[in-house]
């Protein structure tokens, strides 16, 4: 029986989207339709038809040369920068490209732990780096001001604050920087009584008191999965937004290679369809609350094993089933096993640290880094505003958190804040907390700062600048030492922290210098990394409470795109389409299949869910694969001062959240639902573009597999052709996707759309079904309703041997190079869309408007070497054929034989899981060519016979 896929719950079979142009719209056979009805259905008015035509006059632009010439900046030649990302804690390494200065571009360094590959939040910081709507210099009760007055202004106030007995509080998020960490606590020697407080929105607050609990360090895990041979997730994103999603992609990638020695089991327990649950090869749907449940089970049936007495676990027979078959599988593969958590909870997380003890993972799979945060996290700012409000705080000072939006109780901190005399914001953005602030002193973008952190394995990464700052701003941690009164800039900070606390590590470098220049090269400090076991303290264990009430129940979480927010007001990150559910511009409440039944809700009926006294309302988005009785909701949306891009889209849910002994309630919290009556309507991209239920995508599981490679794809057509056929040129790239890496997280799409310069067009056209993006991710689900597999696939242009979009361009706009390239000649299209209409795969886009770039701020971010599409114009995937000619030029002028691995693709160089093979397939040793003779690789409707140059590899699962 043939397995059926699926896109949506309302177009279960087959998924054909709705039309781009509604029924009896533009009638063929109709008569009525006028000319002037056509050009109004192209998208354009009568006025406008020389847009047509791609032959428009070019606008003259003037080149102004160097006053001063740097000699390591030779135009058209870009130059490469090492540095760190600072999107979120993984702190991944980073390779910059700048053209005359401009960074452009940003790429994993395979140096670091990371291994290269960048997410899609790494992908778009550059754009970030270029927000025309940050901070352009220092103010005082929001008015501009120098850096001179405010400097002033600030001492004088924190003197005042000491004279008075009244405290100085630095709200910071906690680092791993140890020069950061001077920094602070060098402000907290120089001006009296400070005190650090550590903050994040969505903290792994009680995972680091876990572990200092357990083994005597409150930090971070770290994972080897690719040591590993069976991995249990419990409500934890590892491979979307959790800890180090970069790293564990690329170690969850190398472990399920059918190559290797081993293919990693991934078995996901969670409430809501995570990214890492969707490519996981079990997968069972629970309540928050039954999650604790098992996990309960499964340490009592852990421990038993091990010797240990646990009291005995109230669950149900199914409950029961689920434990007993866990407990079994994690029991056989003791010392090559995970169990990964991310519940907030301490008394879970010290349970499954427990229980990697007695499975004898620690050291093995299991890592305890050696570095801690400072300053401390907390989740619950209760006391700091209690204080506020009873006068007790002189200064407070914003160190890249934003209370006033992402703390539970923002408001009344907005309110008890105005009692400190002395507010200062060090963020560069425009936040809800700095324009309640007196004194704002914005802080540099990452990549135009120096910067330092201590990596989970033990090394040193480093964080240079790769433009000069572009605003009159200045790094935070400079303005700490200004404070502080102490005379250095923190580049020279750094050095002197390196040289007194890193240089003695390094080995066979024999002067500072020396060591210096090579981790700056390198991103990366010439140290052994050590990570470490830790001791394990022991204990007695306590199994994580749990309630019986399964009633509605939320769940907040992070988006792989917006994170905690901080992201909202990048256009890249809001267009993104999410991994699972597609939606893009939007939050909404996610409500399971069932649910939705159950409740008699539709998608995009308007909800109202209410915790407490606090209400929001979203749209519904009926997600398969949800448990009963929940509803998800993703923080970071519902801005109201960040910028044009974030500012009122979607709604706050972190107001609706609560404590429970100290941390954050993320999970398993009781609300309310009540439709509202009103319906919004969803910008999603899943549906625009359907394969009418054809076999696009090929799986097959590990059994099946180790009987016969070719399991799962059978299906052969005889390619026989009425055209001779194109002379065979010296190369012949092409490429192929395995299915079995790719994880969906959209890091090549985003990487795809900087590289491109792809536009973003906005929320209404893209539910017109007129997003831009080259990559399209597909995303299909198989089985039940409640419990379906999913499989993701990225889609591009095939780049045919015999395209179909060829035979029927009117003008030459689109042929195929010596190469096998399919090229689109911009200069000759005229915009019939006959070759959209006639692509099979549907991955041509089509330039509706001539969509903006006239902030010359970000302008400043488009890529020299590919030229920006005006109205009219098809575009689609050219294989990176910039990228193409760089590594030929380079291999000429290096007088050398051209090499496919001299070339790398923009998605498949951001790839985290290494999913995407490029090269030559004339040179039969190369990665492609070997690929593509596995019995794995297929191509899409290969019944069509256009020979495509893009191939996919069959998904295989291994279903324990």
């Amino acid at each position: 029986m043939e397995r059926e896929y699926w896109q949506s719950v309302d177009q279960k079979k087959p998924a054909s989207g709705g039309a781009e142009f509604p029924e009896g719209h533009f009638d063929l056979l109709s008569g009525s339709k006028t000319r002037r009805d056509f050009l109004s259905i192209l998208g354009f008015s009568v006025a406008t038809v020389p847009l047509l035509t791609a032959c428009n006059r070019i606008p003259v632009q003037k080149a102004v040369t160097y006053l001063k010439k740097y000699p390591e900046i030779v135009p058209g030649i870009a130059n490469w920068y090492a540095t760190t990302c600072s999107g979120c804690t993984a702190k991944c390494g980073m390779l910059i490209k700048t053209r005359e200065g401009r960074p452009i571009k940003a790429e994993g360094n395979p140096d670091c732990p990371s291994l290269g590959g960048l997410c899609a939040v790494g992908q778009a910081s550059v754009l970030s780096l270029y927000d025309s709507s940050r901070h352009s210099g220092p103010q005082v009760n929001g008015k501009p001001a120098s850096w001179e007055e405010v400097d002033r202004s600030i001492l004088e106030s924190l003197r005042s604050s000491n004279a008075g007995g009244k405290k100085v509080v630095v709200l910071a998020k906690p680092t791993f920087s140890p020069s950061t960490k001077r920094v602070l606590q060098l402000f907290q020697s120089k001006n009296g009584n400070v005190e650090l407080i550590g903050f994040e929105p969505f903290s792994r607050s009680s995972a680091l008191a876990a572990l200092g609990k357990t083994h005597g360090r409150a930090t971070l895990p770290s994972y080897r999965l690719d040591s590993a041979e069976l991995v249990v997730g419990i409500e934890v994103d590892f491979l979307g937004s959790w800890i180090d999603p970069v790293g564990l992609s690329k170690q969850y990638s190398k472990a399920r290679s059918l190559n290797g020695t081993h293919f990693l089991r991934h078995v996901q327990l969670e409430s809501r369809m995570s990214l890492t649950g969707s490519n996981a090869d079990e997968r069972i749907p629970l309540s928050p609350q039954a999650l604790r449940r098992v996990l309960s089970g499964i340490a009592q049936n852990i421990a038993s094993r091990a010797g240990k007495t646990v009291q005995p676990v109230q669950i149900s027979a199914s409950e029961s089933g689920i434990v007993n078959r866990i407990s079994n599988e994690l029991w056989e593969k003791r010392g090559k096993s995970a169990l990964l958590c991310d519940l907030n909870q301490l008394d879970a997380q010290v349970i499954v640290n427990q229980i990697n003890q007695l499975l004898g993972n620690f050291g093995k799979t299991v890592l305890v880094p050696k570095r801690t945060p400072l300053p401390a996290v907390r989740d619950s700012l209760d006391e700091l505003i209690l204080e506020m409000e009873q006068g007790k705080v002189g200064a407070l000072l914003f160190l890249d958190t934003n209370p006033v939006y992402n703390y539970r109780a923002g408001e009344r901190f907005r309110t008890a804040m105005a009692k400190v005399p002395l507010r200062v914001s060090l963020s560069g953005e425009r936040t809800e907390t700095a324009v309640h602030c007196t004194h704002v002193c914005p802080g540099n973008h990452f990549l135009e700062s120096w910067n330092d952190f201590e990596l989970a394995s033990g090394s040193y990464a480093i964080a240079q600048p790769t433009i000069q700052p572009l605003r009159a701003t200045r790094t935070a941690q400079e303005s700490l030492l200004v404070w502080s009164g102490v005379n250095s800039s923190y580049y020279q900070f750094i050095q002197d922290t390196w040289r007194a606390q890193i240089y003695s590590k390094s080995k066979g470098l024999s002067a500072f210098r020396e060591f210096w220049d090579k981790s700056l090269h390198d991103g990366l400090s010439p140290v052994a990394s050590t990570p470490d076991s830790g001791s394990y303290v022991g204990g007695a264990i306590t199994l994580p409470k749990a309630s019986n009430d399964d009633g509605l129940q939320l769940l907040v979480y992070e988006k792989i795109s917006l994170r905690d927010g901080s992201f909202a007001n990048n256009p890249w990150l809001q267009e993104m389409p999410d991994p699972v559910t597609k939606v893009t511009w939007d939050n909404y409440a996610q409500i399971g299949v069932a649910t939705a039944k159950k409740l008699e809700l539709e998608e995009g009926m308007v909800v109202e869910i209410q915790s407490g006294d606090t209400k929001i309302s979203l749209p519904v988005q009926v997600q398969p694969g949800g448990a009963e009785n929940l509803v998800a909701v993703a923080v970071g949306y519902g801005r109201e001062v960040c910028g044009p891009a974030g500012d009122g889209v979607g709604a706050n849910v972190f107001p609706l959240l609560s404590l429970s002994e100290g941390y954050l309630v993320r999970e398993g919290l009781p609300v309310t639902l009540r439709a509202t009556g009103q319906r919004y309507s969803l910008a999603s991209t899943q549906t625009h573009h359907s394969m009418e239920g054809r076999d696009i995508v090929r799986e097959t599981s590990l059994a099946a597999y180790r009987k016969d490679p070719g399991a799962g794809n059978k299906k052969r057509m005889p390619q026989e052709s009425m055209w001779n056929g194109l002379p065979k040129g010296e190369h012949a790239w092409g490429v192929a996707v395995d299915l079995n890496r790719c994880t969906g997280c959209s890091g090549c799409l985003v990487s795809c759309q900087a590289e491109n310069n792809v536009p973003v067009v906005g929320r209404e056209e893209v539910k017109n079904r007129r997003e831009m993006h080259w990559i399209r991710l597909d995303r299909y689900y198989s089985g039940a309703e409640d419990t379906p597999e999913v499989v993701h696939q990225p889609i591009f242009c095939a780049h045919c041997d015999h395209a179909p979009c060829e035979t029927v361009c009117p003008v030459l706009a689109t042929v195929q190079s010596s190469d096998g390239l399919n090229q689109q000649v911009y200069n000759r299209c005229v915009g019939t869309r006959y070759c959209a209409n006639n692509c099979p795969y549907k991955v041509r886009r089509f330039n509706w408007f001539n969509y903006p770039h006239e902030d010359p701020m970000e302008r400043m971010v488009l890529n020299p070497d590919v030229v920006v599409r005006t109205r009219g114009v098809m575009e689609k995937c050219s294989l990176c054929i910039q990228r193409i000619q760089e590594g030929k030029l380079r291999a000429k002028k290096e007088k050398r034989p051209l090499k496919d691995s001299d070339i790398k693709l923009a998605c498949q160089q951001s790839c985290p899981s290494d999913a995407i093979v490029f090269g030559d397939l004339n040179d039969p040793e190369s990665p492609i060519s070997k690929a593509v003779k596995s019995p794995r690789n297929y191509v899409l409707l290969e019944e069509l016979n256009v020979r495509p140059r893009v191939s996919f590899m069959t998904k295989v699962r291994d279903k324990g």
